[in-house]
């Protein structure tokens, strides 16, 4: 039976500064007695870091006021998500954290607060019954974590980059602090799959196209497409032609293929009333999302809605689809997936600026 973790600490390589001890009280992580840290530019209140221990996800959350950083313990797979959110980075492993990109950390890993500064050793504490050397995982390269899903091919666990850096997401900040369900890991891995195919459902109301290598995983990279993977050619707001479309971005293609290296699943959820009212051809809509899917060079499913029902955003209709039947049974782990669009469910404005309502 698999050891139980018990606990994280942060060990500091010299003896300067003492060990920093995760458990369910609040701990000041910077410029502080506590840690013996007299450095300006490391903040007094640097980071929070406090557990709560859940029978399901225990888990530990760091808030950082000047150079944030969130440490997320996962006492029940055994690892720590490591996430920079302010502006000076921190170092993991050697390698400089991006910010707003998540990272695993295992026992024996080493973090520095500020690069070249403050280093500190990720060391696991389990039960009584058991030493870590039997059950720690083996030290890995440092990678983002919008990387390969938590289970790969060779059963080990890889980081996970947790948002990609840059661009809106609709979690809020809230979600980052709550545990999401347990998540099933299946015994096998997850298959390729072999040729594009387009399916329908209820009616034509939903249009799902899968393109040929994409993989389930727990970890889905999910966005809109028009004015965020891509815009009109002519400047309109809505395309004159098929044709009428490019790349929204120049960072786009880079993004899209490191989350597909690292793991994700990538998948686009998009609104396409003019097909549903006839003012658009499906079989012209089609060539027109296999060629965006040929231009992006990497696997995506693309999820269509036609309707004004239960498929529409800001409806979960699409999101429900790909939970429940699209994902080849593997359950998503919502706190590790996320969702990019060009609105945010603001209302209308009159005043002072006139501005329309958005999903």
């Amino acid at each position: 039976m698999p050891a139980k973790l018990k606990e994280c600490i942060l060990k500091p390589v010299t003896a300067k500064h003492p060990p920093i001890r995760i458990n369910t009280e609040q701990t000041i992580v910077g410029r502080s007695p506590d840690t013996l840290i007299q450095d300006a530019n490391c903040s007094r209140k640097q980071g929070k870091l406090y557990a709560m221990i859940l029978c399901i996800r225990p888990w530990v959350v760091a808030e950082l006021s000047l150079v944030p950083v969130c440490l997320k313990a996962n006492l029940k797979d055994g690892y720590v998500l490591v996430k920079t959110l302010g502006l000076n980075p921190s170092v993991l492993n050697g390698k400089e954290l991006q910010k707003n990109v998540g990272y695993e950390a295992v026992h024996g890993d080493t973090i520095e607060l500020l690069p070249g500064m403050y280093k500190y050793v990720f060391e696991f504490i389990y039960e009584p019954s058991t030493s870590p050397e039997t059950v720690s995982l083996p030290k890995k390269e440092c990678k983002p974590v919008d990387q390969s899903s938590s289970t790969g091919s060779t059963g080990k666990r890889s980081r996970e980059e947790h948002s990609p850096s840059g661009r809106k997401s609709k979690r809020s900040k809230a979600d980052m602090a709550e545990p999401s369900p347990a998540v099933k890991h299946d015994s096998k891995s997850p298959k390729p799959t072999v040729e594009a195919a387009w399916q329908s459902f209820d009616d034509a109301q939903l249009h799902i196209y899968t393109s040929a290598g994409v993989v389930a995983s727990e970890k889905v990279a999910a966005y809109d497409m028009d004015g965020t993977l891509i815009k009109t050619k002519s400047g309109n707001v809505f395309p004159k032609s098929i044709d009428d479309w490019q790349i929204a971005f120049p960072e786009v293609p880079g993004k899209l293929k490191s989350l597909h290296r690292n793991g994700f699943k990538l998948v686009i959820f998009t609104n396409q009333a003019g097909i549903g009212k006839g003012k658009v051809r499906i079989e012209d809509f089609r060539q027109k999302i296999e060629a965006l899917v040929r231009k992006l060079s990497v696997p995506m499913q693309v999820f269509i809605a036609t309707g004004a029902g239960k498929y529409r955003k800001p409806r979960p209709g699409m999101w429900q689809t790909l939970c429940d039947s699209h994902n080849d049974g593997v359950a998503i782990d919502r706190v590790r997936s996320f969702y990019v669009g060009d609105a945010a469910g603001r209302p209308e404005l009159k005043k002072p600026i006139k501005r329309k309502k958005d999903h």
